[in-house]
């Protein structure tokens, strides 16, 4: 695991150093939990003075870390971390960056972070806390052991940096992982990818007609949340609207227009990065429209959204943003998992027992989520994410008998 790194030359630095071979290279030791619990204590501190929800969101992350690590704790097996590990994260997730190299700091590894271009306001407050943590000196082993950069993937000297890491973890389109893919330092490399995702959301029609008005309201509240923070780009924010139990009748009509009112006028509420985006919803709808992949009922526009009713639907061909959703009458959660694929990373859940959802995931012969979570909480980030255990996979493990 010794290697003599100080020879890398990182271009575009923003943050950190590289030029020393970590030494504390134990997976989830105590010392790097320490440092995590204390960069959530700074970043919680930072994220009140300036108001920043994203900061405060990846703080309360940080916190209970703690709490899922004996997860990784087997008697007579030791992890230690794979070595140096480059993190190639999207630009539309302002702090995706962060949460990697956490995953990748926790599990005992050196670190080549990517950051996103833009929202650089809120990249920087991140850095000015890990500054902060980096001037204890107990935490001295490691602040020339991680590095940020904002060089371009299209930089040519960015397959130089690839080929000397012993593990990538990328997150990005699927051209951006199939680009990267096959650069790598030896067979050994691991890859770990987060590629192109799209989620959805199921409604019980029978269950929302009992609410009351104030109910319904927050439940559309619920569903805005999920959607709005990132223009609806985010892969856990839905594209698809799913009615269990619905009709064509026109008292069910009438029930699932009330709910996008509702939604419109929780968007009116806030302040909503949909709010002026009506030219680019309306590029989007003309390019579905041309590549005739979905054949729409009828479409209706909003003033933040346009609404495709839909019959069928192709998932690997669906294209949304900008508030742009596909909603379709279903009669079972069986049926509706049959027109997911692969390519569904998360469903939200109204009105339906955890348990059903659990047995007809159970009994599905076809390709299932990887996140059952109630409406409301898709952009909740977690510990296991897009199915994928990083921090496991991040590690070595050394059998001891």
């Amino acid at each position: 695991m010794s290697r003599d790194i100080a020879s890398i030359v990182i271009p575009e630095r923003v943050f950190g150093g590289l030029t020393t071979c970590y030494q504390d290279s134990v997976s989830f030791s105590e010392l790097r939990i320490t440092y995590v619990e204390e960069l959530s204590t700074v970043l919680a501190e930072v994220a009140r003075n300036n108001r920043d929800s994203e900061l405060m969101s990846f703080s309360r992350y940080l916190k209970h870390l703690r709490s899922k690590l004996h997860y990784y704790s087997i008697p007579n097996f030791l992890r230690k971390g794979i070595g140096l590990v480059i993190h190639i994260t999207p630009n539309n997730v302002p702090l995706g960056f962060a949460y990697s190299f956490i995953w990748g700091f926790l599990s005992g590894n050196s670190n080549i972070v990517k950051t996103p271009i833009q929202n650089k306001e809120q990249t920087d407050l991140f850095f000015s806390c890990l500054d902060i943590v980096n001037q204890n000196p107990q935490f001295g082993v490691f602040t020339e052991q991680n590095i940020f950069t904002n060089i371009s993937s299209s930089d040519t000297r960015f397959k130089g940096i690839i080929e000397v890491c012993d593990a990538k973890v990328i997150w990005g389109s699927n051209t951006t992982i199939e680009s990267i893919a096959s650069i790598q330092k030896s067979v050994y490399t691991k890859s770990i990818t987060f590629p192109d995702r799209v989620s959805v959301s199921v409604i019980s029609l029978t269950k929302y007609r009992n609410l009351s008005l104030d109910a319904r309201k927050s439940l559309a509240k619920k569903f805005v949340r999920d959607f709005q923070s990132f223009n609806q780009l985010a892969c856990s924010s839905p594209w698809i609207l799913y009615w269990l139990g619905a009709t064509d009748s026109h008292h069910d009509v009438g029930l699932t227009q009330e709910f996008w009112r509702s939604v419109c006028d929780e968007l009116d509420s806030i302040p909503s990065l949909l709010s002026g985006l009506g030219s680019l919803r309306m590029a989007k709808l003309a390019k579905i429209s041309a590549q005739k992949t979905v054949n729409f009922k009828t479409v209706r526009n909003l003033k933040y959204l346009t609404l495709l009713d839909i019959e069928n639907v192709a998932i690997s061909e669906i294209d949304a943003g900008y508030g742009i959703f596909y909603q379709k009458n279903s009669t079972s959660v069986k049926d509706i998992l049959l027109d997911l694929n692969e390519r569904v990373q998360t469903l939200t859940y109204f009105g339906i027992e955890l348990k059903d959802l659990e047995e007809a995931i159970k009994l599905s012969t076809s390709s299932v989520p990887k996140r059952l979570v109630p409406i409301g909480t898709a952009l909740d980030f977690e510990w296991i994410w897009d199915g994928k255990d990083a921090m496991s996979e991040l590690t070595e493990i050394c059998q001891l008998l």
